[in-house]
């Protein structure tokens, strides 16, 4: 299998190359994502546009030698009232990791796959008037 090379890429780590890969994915410009709608969870910046997705980040839960697994939720949030168009948005974004983002390098390492564990229920957010669909992902990877 070749590796995914990113524009712009190798980004500085993980983090910042997960974001890119999920801005760059045209199966979800398709869907309505916009490229400029991709969020790491402690940003200061505010979504202004639906849909969105929020990266979540969790603590290594593995880890041997330079080899490490890192859980990942991605958060999709979208207009009140339907959740159609988030979750497939939450869906294609999780295939699209771990169908065609392997061995995808970053400055100091790669992540050699991502693994689907799976879509979560259906949440509500009222700060940002938003439905909620979490989908939760585990990043495999060595170096940084």
């Amino acid at each position: 299998m070749m590796a995914m090379t990113l524009i712009g890429g190798p980004y500085e780590d993980a983090r910042a190359t997960l974001a890119q890969l999920l801005k760059q994915a045209p199966s979800l410009r398709e869907l309505g994502l916009a490229e400029n709608a991709v969020f790491q969870a402690d940003t200061a910046e505010s979504p202004s546009m639906k849909p969105f997705l929020v990266i979540r980040w969790g603590d290594n839960e593995q880890m041997v030698g330079t080899t490490w697994v890192d859980p990942i939720d991605i958060w999709g949030y979208d207009e009140l009232g339907d959740y159609t168009r988030i979750t497939a948005i939450v869906r294609e974004a999780a295939r699209y990791l771990s169908e065609e983002c392997i061995h995808v390098a970053t400055a100091s390492g790669r992540i050699s796959q991502f693994v689907d564990r799976g879509i979560g229920g259906d949440l509500a957010d009222d700060g940002f008037d938003a439905v909620v669909k979490p989908y939760r992902m585990a990043a495999v990877g060595n170096g940084g």
